[in-house]
């Protein structure tokens, strides 16, 4: 769990997947992300990114919206990336120290991710490159 949980920023973090690990007493929602670990050369068109995963534990009541639009099926969704993660401490008769309701806030403006979760970790695949983009290629993560 981050201690600064609200001075961390996930902005612009591209998302490549979205993983429900489910056991009988166990759910957890996994995000697979670049994360944006470095901004300070984003002026010159550099970023420091890492292929990682946001793991929320005890996950319940999910509601997953995801709006590309309708194109008449001829536009591909390029990016879909993180604008925002929002917290707020909740009861729940979930026997942990503390509950939360997140609210993942996509780029497009209408799609997201709200649930509730104990917490959520940040667990990272590789060591941090320097790009000209906000994201890695498919090769840079190890796919």
């Amino acid at each position: 769990m981050f201690k600064d949980f609200d001075e961390y920023n996930w902005h612009d973090n591209k998302i490549w997947g979205i993983n429900l690990e489910q056991d009988l007493f166990e759910s957890n929602l996994i995000i697979d992300i670049d994360h944006i670990v470095d901004w300070s050369g984003a002026c010159e068109g550099h970023f420091l990114v890492a292929p990682a995963y946001l793991v929320f534990s005890d996950v319940t009541d999910l509601r997953v919206v995801i709006d590309w639009g309708n194109s008449g099926y001829m536009n591909a969704v390029i990016n879909t990336s993180i604008n925002k993660i929002k917290r707020e401490t909740v009861k729940s008769p979930i026997k942990v120290e503390q509950y939360f309701k997140w609210e993942i806030l996509m780029n497009d403006g209408v799609s997201s991710l709200i649930f509730g979760a104990s917490g959520v970790r940040q667990i990272f695949r590789k060591p941090p490159v320097s790009v000209d983009r906000q994201w890695l290629s498919k090769a840079q993560r190890g796919r």
